[in-house]
Formats: C-alpha cells, sequence, structure tokens
C-alpha cells in the first residue's frame, strides 16, 4: 500500500472498522513511514475529541467521506508544497556570505584609499625640498667610472706595447735568430739576428719605428 491509500483508510482504522488483514498493512506501513505516522496521530486525536464530547449528535451520514476527503487534499497539498520548496544549501549560502564580505571590505578600502589621495592632493607641501646629494654623486660617479675604466685600459696597453718584444718579419729567404731559421718571429732582448746572402726583413719596434735588415 502506499501513503495515499493509507491515508484514505486512517479514519477506518481508527474506527476499527477494517478487517484484521487490511489493519496488519496499515499498521507495518505506520511504522515505516513518518508522514502517514503524524497524519494518523492527527486523525486519532481528532476522533478522541469526538468521543469526549459530552452532547451526543447525530452525524450526517456523508460526514466521514466529507473529512477523509478534506484529509486526503490536506494531505496531498502538503506533499506538493514540501517537493515544491526549494532546498536551501547551507555551503552554497556561506560562500555568499563570505562573497559580499569581501565585496563589502574591498570597497570600504578603496573608499578609505580615495579619502586618503583627496587628503594628499588637497593638502598644501610646505615642508622644504631637501637635495640628494648621496643620489647626484653617484649618478656623477657612474658617468665617470667608464671613462676611468678606459684610461686605465689604454695606459696598460701603451705600456705593454712599448715594453713588448720587438717584431721580426721576413721579406725574402730566411732569417736566423739564435741560430735557427725562422720566418716570423718575435726577437726577444739578448738574441741575435743573422741574414744571409738572400735574405732581407723589417724589425717593427713598438713606439718607435722600423729596422730593415738587408742581406749579410
Amino acid at each position: 500500500m502506499n501513503c495515499e491509500e493509507i491515508k484514505i483508510s486512517l479514519h477506518d482504522f481508527v474506527d476499527e472498522l477494517l478487517d484484521d488483514k487490511r489493519k496488519r498493512e496499515i499498521e507495518a506501513h505506520l511504522k515505516t513511514c513518518n508522514n502517514c505516522f503524524a497524519e494518523y496521530k492527527r486523525v486519532k486525536k481528532f476522533f478522541d475529541k469526538l468521543k469526549n464530547m459530552p452532547y451526543t449528535i447525530e452525524a450526517p451520514a456523508n460526514l466521514v467521506e466529507i473529512l477523509s476527503g478534506e484529509l486526503l487534499k490536506k494531505a496531498v497539498a502538503e506533499q506538493q508544497e514540501e517537493q515544491t520548496k526549494p532546498k536551501v544549501k547551507i555551503n552554497k549560502i556561506k560562500r555568499e556570505q563570505v562573497k559580499q564580505e569581501k565585496l563589502l571590505k574591498n570597497s570600504r578600502g578603496a573608499i578609505r584609499k580615495s579619502r586618503v589621495t583627496k587628503s594628499i592632493f588637497t593638502t598644501k607641501i610646505s615642508a622644504p625640498i631637501v637635495p640628494r646629494f648621496g643620489l647626484e654623486a653617484r649618478k656623477t660617479i657612474l658617468t665617470l667610472l667608464p671613462l676611468v675604466l678606459f684610461a686605465v685600459g689604454y695606459f696598460i696597453y701603451d705600456f705593454l706595447l712599448i715594453n713588448s718584444p720587438w717584431k721580426v718579419r721576413t721579406i725574402t729567404g730566411n732569417v736566423i735568430i739564435n741560430g735557427q731559421i725562422r720566418t716570423t718571429e718575435r726577437w726577444q732582448e739578448n738574441e741575435s739576428l743573422v741574414t744571409d746572402n738572400y735574405s732581407k726583413a723589417v724589425i717593427n719596434v713598438p713606439k718607435t719605428g722600423r729596422i730593415e735588415v738587408d742581406a749579410n
């Protein structure tokens, strides 16, 4: 039996007008269905009040049918209302609440910032401007540093050029330096250079000039 059939038969069940089989079916259903059991309690309470009335009246013949019909309509309406009632999701509400609190907090922060900015622009600045000597000195040093490095590098290059070995370039034949034939070589200090009958060479002296060496 479903819930609608149970609710239709509740008045007969309370009034003990059903057979034993039907009563057992309703009793089994009421033990497992909270909605039908609540409806059963309302019907029983109503019948108990009728029994306790001090005067006996002659009830209409269709009273039971009217009551059962009204109770059925009410039960169906309540069931439909529960089904159509939107289920409120607590987590969704909490997330929305946190979101709204963040928006409110951000809007308050923006208002505070706008007020601070407005006060800055509307306040006259009377403090004297302090020159930043440290920053200017740093800029000057960074500007002069490449020039100093270039000057130091050129000095080192010039020093090495003056004191570097003399370079020998053979024009024809072979040049003998320290007893060995060399076509292109550097002539170090305390070394000897000799040309034969068919040899000529040029010695480049740094920062000075060049020496042309003829045969023999």
